[in-house]
C-alpha cells in the first residue's frame, strides 16, 4: 500500500490569499517598520516565508506599503477610521484631497465628475472629494 496525501512529502500547500497574510501579520510588519526596516527588506522576508503573487514573482515595495496602509485604516463597521497619507509634509504650502472609500468599494469622485453626472443644480448630496490648503505655519483651510 502506498502512503496517503497525508503523509506524503509532496502534497500540495494551499495558497492563501495574500490580504489575510498581511491582515494576519500586520502588527509585527508594524512593528518591523517601526524599528527602521524598509519595505523592499519586508519583501524580501515575505518572499523568503513564501509569500508571492500567484505568478510565483514577489510582490512590490509599493503594492505592501499601500495594502498595508488599506489594512491599517479600513473602516470598521461604518465607522469612520483615521486617514492615510502616503506622503511627508516637507513645512511648506501643500494641498491634499481628502478621498473615502467605503467598505462596499465606492469611491468619491472628482467634483468635475460628479458636476458632469449631476449637473450644479443637484438637489443630491454633494459628497466629491474634499480639497485641503495646508500653509506653510501648518494652518489648514478648505480648498474647494
Amino acid at each position: 500500500m502506498g502512503r496517503s496525501d497525508r503523509e506524503s512529502p509532496h502534497r500540495r500547500v494551499e495558497r492563501v490569499p495574500f490580504q489575510r497574510v498581511l491582515r494576519a501579520h500586520l502588527h509585527g510588519l508594524d512593528a518591523l517598520r517601526t524599528r527602521g526596516l524598509l519595505w523592499q527588506s519586508l519583501v524580501h522576508l515575505l518572499l523568503r516565508a513564501g509569500v508571492q503573487r500567484p505568478q510565483g514573482r514577489p510582490y512590490s515595495a509599493d503594492y505592501l506599503r499601500v495594502c498595508a496602509n488599506r489594512l491599517q485604516f479600513a473602516p470598521v463597521d461604518g465607522r469612520i477610521s483615521a486617514p492615510a497619507l502616503p506622503w511627508r509634509w516637507d513645512g511648506g504650502p501643500a494641498q491634499i484631497l481628502s478621498r473615502a472609500t467605503d467598505q462596499t468599494g465606492y469611491v468619491q469622485p472628482a467634483r468635475a465628475t460628479l458636476v458632469s453626472v449631476r449637473g450644479t443644480q443637484s438637489f443630491y448630496h454633494n459628497n466629491a472629494m474634499f480639497g485641503w490648503a495646508v500653509a506653510a505655519d501648518g494652518g489648514v483651510s478648505h480648498a474647494g
